[in-house]
């Protein structure tokens, strides 16, 4: 519930080892559920590009694009998911 500290901690922990997937993962989370489509994008963009195969970035963005409608742009991220 103290969405605020989460997302200073997250940025605090990125700023110190700027590879750690698991940050930008779980901010894109928190921006997710603060309704930052476009944020939350970005974090799980920063995943896949540290990480290309990961499964969980790859997942999230799909559903965060099916959700807001762009199917087209989803698609690619569940077929890496999937490979």
């Amino acid at each position: 519930g103290e969405l605020d500290e989460a997302e200073a901690a997250f940025h605090r922990a990125i700023e110190l080892a700027p590879e750690l997937t698991d940050a930008h993962f779980e901010l894109g989370v928190l921006r997710e559920a603060q309704g930052d489509v476009q944020g939350a994008l970005e974090c799980y963009a920063r995943v896949v590009e540290l990480r290309p195969r990961s499964v969980e970035a790859h997942m999230q963005m799909g559903l965060l694009l099916c959700e807001n409608e762009r199917l087209e742009e989803a698609i690619p991220h569940f077929q890496r998911a999937i490979e």
